[in-house]
């Protein structure tokens, strides 16, 4: 049976899931498309969305950093972390694949060089924060 630390661990990666996934619809929304179906230019969609798309990692990792403080705030934060990193990079690769484009859809390129990276570091430098805020730094 799982210990009771693991739930909380499994539970606040799932919130961190829920999260990221409340804040990118609120911030960037469903659709990063280029052109309408009829092949009609969006204004404000695809590459003009990345701003926003960093906001949301942003604010989630503000979130995590919150949670940073509280009693057993390191693994509580990095969980979140952990969670809302995951979904905020499935769903930048899900939605930028399904994105209409008017030119080839490149959006592996950024994937891989800019929200692996930053999904990565994030949870680092909640890992490395956390401690800190919380006043429990170990030397």
């Amino acid at each position: 049976m799982p210990s009771r630390r693991n739930r909380s661990c499994v539970l606040l990666a799932v919130a961190g899931s829920a999260g990221a996934i409340a804040v990118w619809l609120t911030l960037v929304g469903w659709d990063l498309s280029e052109e309408t179906a009829q092949g009609d230019h969006i204004s404000g969609g695809g590459d003009h969305l990345a701003g926003r798309m960093a906001l949301t990692l942003a604010v989630v990792f503000s979130l995590a950093l919150a949670l940073g403080t509280s009693r057993h705030g390191q693994q509580r934060a990095v969980s979140f972390q952990i969670g809302a990193a995951t979904a905020w990079s499935l769903l930048f690769a899900w939605r930028a694949a399904a994105a209409r484009t008017s030119g080839p859809n490149l959006w592996p390129i950024p994937f891989v060089v800019f929200v692996i990276p930053l999904a990565i570091i994030t949870v680092a430098l909640v890992k490395a924060l956390a401690p800190r805020l919380n006043g429990r730094v170990r030397h």
